[in-house]
């Protein structure tokens, strides 16, 4: 059955050209959208039509190759004489193909997994410009032919990138090109994926739904044109390509139903939010004076209060040259710096120019881009507010670039702007945008001086100057107390700081109403919450107007629909909120930390935090609970909201995390919660609902996170219950039923390292011992983790073997290194050989020295380059810097390269062996390089304790005592050394011997008065417990 002819070629192909003709289509609201989404995509030709398809379409593609090999392999028969070696060479390519595609399926198990899929890609790489008629005809057997041929390329590339290179079976590419004959089948590689992805769309619910909506519902096209292609399709495609699926004709239908829904609807018509306004005479009517005030006070500019009572920005002039040479800018700072106002400012200095100007300040998904056909006509801008919010925004600015007619305004919060640009879904655009916007930003900042004489003049001339003199305006805008433009406003206007203004605000909307007033405040708290405490880090967020009644109604507050606008209209008036229908939020995030603060945190709070909180979750939980790979606003709410609460009120969190789950709302961020509760002490037991215990075994049964089963092993590990696998809730069931719900490197890591500290060593054939979970490991979740405990575990039973031994460590070493190319891997391997004595020379096969020059070319870190230092410094070979190969040319050389603190590690111990002591100014001693490493000169992370130690005893037995305010005295360093290490894990539990750093001091120095010289560095660094 051809499906990927009719699914790929017809809905991806025929379809998609048809309609990207039809430029004068009346198309309604969401289906233009979705048209102008569809020519965003099929302009920037390199974007995947769609992940869920791209998946299917490769994993079909990898199945009928995988299905072609094992038929050639098992089709070669092995011939005594010349064809000896031809079969063996064969038979290990085709292994190699196996394997290779094995593989590639396997990477299908983790969800988050998006392949590049060419034969999805080069169905959009199709002629676009050939008539629909032609593509149909042609599309099917271009897309076969190049199947095909890209299955021939990625493998003979993946062939060819052995170490030993193979060549593909001349049967094997027959069998592609021109199919094989299976038990009397006759069967093509094309034939098989088309097979494979007929079998995933009919099991697929979300992938035949994605190219029902996608494809056919969602794109709506003038009656006659769309029905005569269906017609078309049905008379000449199918007659070629055969009878098409059933349930393409469901879709067929779908598409014609709704055909004759939009013959009969007429285009919504158009409101403020969301569509283009035209700049016209009529937006300068005159403008009442009150209303200046309130500007100046955070009300939204207007057009005639603009061009009367603003100041002109310094940025105003650049952005003006900017545009002059490029398409397109943006505007960014934090909210109340100036950015609206200076989109006004621009669109009457463009509309003063006889330009048109048209503008969308509260933009909603997708803008119309074809308001740029205008310009085809007559110069024009476009002006933008909040423009992360437009999802079409590369198709708007590629409209700009090709028109020299076109300029386009964009302005953006600068948090949300970054945010908008490294979300997921944006970043193969990224370039695109900051290309298209001249590869600069302008940002709004502190007010310069000319800036700050000019807004006093405006202030004055205007007749708003709040009573103040120009030198005492000028004054409070040099404040840097006030960190943004509207506060420092805000403090002129009302002659008090922020904090005090916000607090006069909540008092005000408190006494507003005798009901309304704390209902409007428990609004304003909603908001607040959600900007502030929601986010996760680097995440920016904020409720909708939706999602804020949906709160509300859960307070609850009577007659909500009633009472709402009263509400808001007050909140508008009254406090620095903005709103449109997508977000209500603060100005600025300052303004949210204050309100935070005076509405829960004083002494004598108006509202109760949790009765908020608890009204958000409520309402998030009525939004949306399913789970998927987009999650809704309700859900993130309730996976954040907790989390985020356990390091601002862990008591919060926890009543939180209750109600998440007596809602049956688990995810894996409540390891947090868990955490917090073994804190507290509150270890509880299985039936204690809220304990420790209780939060492990419900989550665990809810999620597969391996924290979650990490936690609890540790857990009952630290409470000595072991058990065994047949003991429920003991850590060995445990580890295997982690094991069975995950199946992730750590889990097994922990279970190898529970049966081999209980001395389980047991073997391959004994089940759970520690061995015989080595080998599951490494079936289930292959990695350099299992491979390196795997090889602990040998090295630790003796079991050191050799390279043609099995299940030696040498054996699973090399097998590793192959395997994995982790640098982990070789720095076991090394330190297996290093410890058998093994150094060997660099032409010696699987000697120390040998694995150090694979590693570099297979892995090469900073970690391998001090192993490889420390092995030369073993065997001898201090050599000279100008020697290859010996300790200290690799420290020199390879440190100009890295700037490690691990290679200085090195380094220091190399000549400290050496008694190179020096003085800082005496190149490659020790001291030169501790001050250098300390100076960050010659090491990025400064010097390790380890090497501080080091340092420090130099100093000492060079009489450098000094004290702890002379900088690089042994004292100082000493000082430095004891303050840090009191923080550092493997080290604040020595220091703890040590009572004061009086104390650790007269050690120190009783150690250096008894030995000359350092010596055997080793001796000291044990002395202080290293």
């Amino acid at each position: 059955m051809p499906i990927v002819e009719t699914a790929l070629a017809f809905v991806g192909v025929y379809y998609a050209d048809a309609i990207i003709g039809f430029t004068q289509d009346k198309l309604k609201g969401a289906a233009q959208k979705r048209l102008d989404k569809l020519q965003s995509v099929l302009s920037q030709r390199s974007i995947p039509i769609n992940h869920d398809i791209q998946k299917a379409v490769r994993q079909s593609h990898l199945e009928a190759g995988l299905q072609a090999a094992r038929w050639g392999r098992a089709q070669w028969k092995f011939e005594p004489g010349n064809q000896e070696e031809a079969y063996w060479e064969a038979d290990a390519a085709y292994r190699l193909i196996i394997d290779y595609l094995d593989a590639e399926l396997y990477r299908f198990n983790d969800d988050s997994y998006i392949p590049n899929s060419i034969a999805v890609s080069e169905v959009i790489h199709l002629n676009f410009s050939q008539s629909a008629t032609e593509i149909h005809r042609n599309a099917a057997e271009s897309i076969r032919q190049h199947v095909l041929d890209e299955l021939l390329r990625e493998l003979e590339a993946h062939l060819q990138s052995r170490k030993y290179a193979r060549v593909l079976p001349k049967d094997f590419r027959r069998a592609v090109l021109e199919g094989w004959v299976d038990n009397g089948k006759n069967l093509t590689v094309f034939d098989v994926m088309c097979d494979y992805f007929h079998e995933y769309v009919k099991t697929n619910e979300r992938l035949r739904t994605i190219i029902q909506i996608e494809w056919l519902a969602d794109i709506k096209t003038d009656v006659n044109q769309l029905t005569n292609l269906v017609q078309d399709l049905n008379n000449d495609f199918i007659e070629t390509y055969g009878k098409i699926p059933a349930y393409f004709e469901e879709f067929q239908k779908t598409i014609l139903t709704e055909i004759k829904t939009l013959k009969n609807e007429q285009l919504t018509s158009r409101t403020q939010e969301g569509v283009w306004q035209q700049l016209t005479s009529a937006d300068f009517r005159p403008i009442e004076i009150d209303y200046v005030k309130k500007y100046y006070e955070g009300h939204d500019p207007v057009w005639p209060l603009i061009k009367k009572f603003t100041f002109k920005r310094d940025r105003q002039d650049h952005i003006i040259d900017h545009l002059e040479s490029e398409s397109a800018c943006i505007i960014t700072s934090a909210g109340g710096e100036g950015k609206s106002t200076l989109l006004h400012q621009l669109g009457i200095y463009y509309f003063e120019k006889n330009v048109q100007v048209f503008y969308n300040f509260h933009p909603v998904g997708d803008v119309d881009t074809a308001i740029a056909e205008k310009a085809s006509r007559q110069d024009t801008v476009l002006i933008i507010d909040h423009a992360e919010q437009v999802l079409n925004l590369p198709a708007l600015l590629i409209k700009a670039a090709y028109n020299r007619r076109l300029k386009v305004i964009l302005a953006s919060r600068e948090n949300e702007w970054f945010h908008y640009l490294n979300q997921e879904k944006n970043r193969p655009h990224k370039l695109d945008i900051i290309k298209y916007t001249g590869n600069q930003k302008f940002t709004l900042g502190e007010l310069s001086p000319t800036e700050i004489n000019a807004l006093s003049n405006t202030l004055i001339k205007s007749k708003i100057g709040f009573g103040l003199s120009k030198a005492d305006l000028v004054q409070l805008l040099n404040d840097k107390s006030n960190k943004f433009l509207l506060s420092k406003m805000l403090t002129i206007s009302k002659g008090k700081n922020l904090e005090a203004i916000l607090t006069d605000v909540v008092q005000k909307i408190y006494g507003w109403d005798k009901d309304h007033g704390i209902e409007a405040l428990k609004a304003l708290a909603i908001i607040i919450m959600i900007e502030l405490r929601a986010p996760k880090k680097g995440d920016i967020l904020y409720s909708s107007e939706s999602f804020l009644k949906a709160s509300l109604k859960e307070i609850p507050v009577e007659n909500l629909d009633k009472v709402y606008p009263k509400i808001k209209g007050y909140l508008l008036e009254e406090a620095p909120i903005q709103s449109s229908s997508l977000k209500v939020v603060t100005r600025n995030p300052i303004i949210s930390e204050f309100f935070y603060r005076i509405l829960f945190d004083a002494e004598d709070s108006l509202l109760d935090e949790t009765d908020i909180v608890l009204s958000i979750m409520h309402a998030a939980l009525k939004e949306g609970t399913s789970f998927g790979p987009l999650r809704s606003f309700g859900q993130y709410l309730l996976i954040n909201l907790p989390q985020n609460f356990v390091a601002f009120n862990p008591e919060l969190a926890r009543t939180l995390y209750r109600f998440a789950f007596q809602n049956n709302f688990i995810s894996s961020k409540c390891i947090d919660w868990l955490k917090a509760e073994i804190k507290a002490g509150n270890i509880g037991d299985y039936h204690i609902e809220n304990s420790a215990k209780w939060i492990c075994k419900v989550a665990a049964q809810k999620t597969a996170d391996q924290h979650i089963y990490l936690t609890w092993i540790a857990l009952e590990r630290g409470e000595g219950n072991i058990g065994d696998y047949h003991i429920e809730n003991s850590v060995k069931w445990i580890c295997k039923l982690a094991a069975e719900k995950t199946s992730t490197d750590q889990i097994y890591a922990a279970w190898i390292a529970l049966e081999r500290g209980a001395g389980n060593i047991g073997d391959y054939h004994i089940e759970n011992s520690a061995r015989w979970i080595c080998k599951l490991a490494i079936n289930k979740a292959l990695s350099d983790q299992i491979y390196a405990a795997w090889i602990a575990l040998e090295r630790e039973a003796g079991n050191i073997g050799d390279y043609h031994i099995e299940n030696s460590a040498r054996w699973i070493c090399k097998l590793a290194a192959e395997k994995t190319s982790d640098g982990q891997i070789y720095l076991a391997w090394i330190a297996l050989e290093r410890g058998a004595g093994n150094i060997g020379d660099y032409h010696i096969e699987n000697s120390a020295r040998w694995i150090c020059k694979l590693a570099i070319n297979k892995a090469p870190s900073d970690q391998i380059y001090a192993a490889w230092i420390a092995l030369e410094r073993e065997a001898g070979n201090i050599g000279d810097y100008h020697i290859e190969n010996s300790a200290r040319w690799i420290s020199k050389v390879y440190n100009e390269r890295y700037k490690s603190t691990n290679i200085v590690n090195q380094w220091i111990l190399t000549e400290a062996g050496q008694r190179n002591y020096g003085d800082y100014e005496t190149e490659n001693s020790v001291r030169w390089i501790c001050k250098e490493g300390f100076d960050k000169k010659i090491a990025k992370g400064g010097l390790s304790l380890k090497s501080l130690s080091i340092w420090t005893l130099v100093e000492y037995l060079a009489d450098n005592i000094g004290d702890i305010d002379i900088q690089y005295s042994g004292q100082w360093l000493l000082f430095y050394f004891y303050e840090k290490g009191k923080e550092a894990e493997g080290y604040k539990d020595i220091l703890k011997k040590y009572e004061t750093f009086e104390h650790l001091e007269t050690n120190v120095r009783q150690y250096a008065r008894a030995n000359d010289t350092i010596g055997d560095f080793t001796t000291w660094l044990k002395h202080v417990g290293i």
